[in-house]
């Protein structure tokens, strides 16, 4: 009589060494994966900063339009008493610091945050609470276009007793700097399109409108080596930058210079690879790439320097 052969042992599972070749697998998928999740989030990222730039170009555009002449990159003259500072009262409106992003308000739709801000009474200085008091709504708020997705600086900055909201970018002062060092008339007298108190007309920007930029990115903002509070404006660092030192020099290095006893260094940089946004005074907007040559670069920054752009 013949019996059946025997049944094998049946299997359940994975063996150890199935289950690390498929976890091996899985890593290796992630690792495939992973980079090109970043690469998109940063493109979704820049994009949006861009648009974000498109926006505020776009209203300073507006603006001239309506006022015939661009704003100022700072209302006040601060500290100088000569040129066109002469015989204005000191500390207000001597010392407004309120910048041209607040001015610009109306024109991005943003009207009731312009209210929030008493221009009557105007005295912003790190070392003048009074204004910075009446204004804490508009000074405290953090309205997304201006900040840029990839910006890790932290959103606020303790300062004149409450936190002043940062942003991720500032006005082109020109092309002198840190170089100058703590030249007062440079405030007034810098070679891009906007100064203390002194407001820059189209005609006066003999570059043209797509050679000439007007704002770009920053980085660090709530630090003291790169200080960025949208609502106020100071060369090197709040709302006003310098192209003296090349796209995305690192904040306290390069050519600096210390009027707060902190290396300035003034300049543009952004969290994007190889380069930063900027907006240009026809409304478009253009990523400079980090080895752009510097005289090019600081050409970018002029409104009347007759250079071309022959830019990367």
């Amino acid at each position: 009589m013949s019996h059946p052969p025997s049944a094998r042992p049946s299997r359940s599972g994975f063996t150890l060494v199935e289950l690390l070749v498929v976890i091996a697998i899985i890593a290796v998928l992630i690792g495939l994966l992973l980079p090109a999740t970043q690469k998109v989030r940063e493109a979704a990222a820049r994009t949006k900063c861009q648009n974000n730039l498109k926006q505020i170009g776009l209203a300073i555009v507006q603006y001239e339009d309506v006022y015939k002449r661009y704003p100022h990159g700072r209302l006040g003259c601060d500290g100088i008493t000569n040129g066109p500072c002469a015989g204005i009262p000191d500390p207000s409106p001597r010392r407004n610091g309120v910048s041209g992003f607040v001015q610009i308000l109306p024109f991005l739709e943003a009207e009731n945050l312009f209210k929030q801000f008493d221009m009557t009474d105007p005295a912003w200085s790190i070392n003048q609470t009074t204004w910075v008091a009446k204004n804490r709504a508009g000074v405290e708020a953090r309205p997304a276009f201006y900040v840029c997705p990839s910006d890790v600086s932290r959103p606020f900055v303790a300062t004149g007793g409450l936190n002043a909201a940062t942003g991720s970018y500032a006005f082109v002062h020109g092309s002198v700097g840190p170089s100058r060092g703590i030249d007062g008339n440079m405030k007034v007298a810098n070679n891009g399109m906007f100064n203390y108190m002194v407001a820059q007309t189209r005609q006066q920007m003999t570059d043209g409108a797509s050679n000439t930029a007007l704002v770009g990115e920053t980085v660090d903002a709530h630090t003291d080596l790169s200080r960025n509070i949208w609502s106020n404006a100071g060369r090197h660092e709040s709302s006003m930058r310098s192209m003296d030192n090349p796209p995305n020099t690192r904040p306290g290095t390069g050519v600096t210079t210390s009027p707060y006893g902190v290396p300035l260094y003034g300049g543009f940089g952004s969290e994007h690879p190889g380069g930063v946004d900027f907006a240009f005074a026809d409304g478009h907007v253009r990523f400079v790439r980090d080895g752009v040559g510097l005289a090019t670069y600081k050409a970018m920054a002029t409104r009347a320097g007759g250079e071309t752009l022959p830019l990367p």
